[in-house]
């Protein structure tokens, strides 16, 4: 997935606020979508 530096940094923004749960979620719904 190649994500421009406005998309990079808006992760990074949810990245650094989110709890480990939250952001286990997120990143598995990433892989989920990433994989169809």
């Amino acid at each position: 997935m190649h994500a421009d530096t406005a998309t990079r940094q808006h992760w990074m923004s949810v990245l650094a606020h989110s709890q480990p749960a939250e952001l286990a979620a997120r990143l598995n719904a990433l892989n989920i979508t990433g994989r169809l």
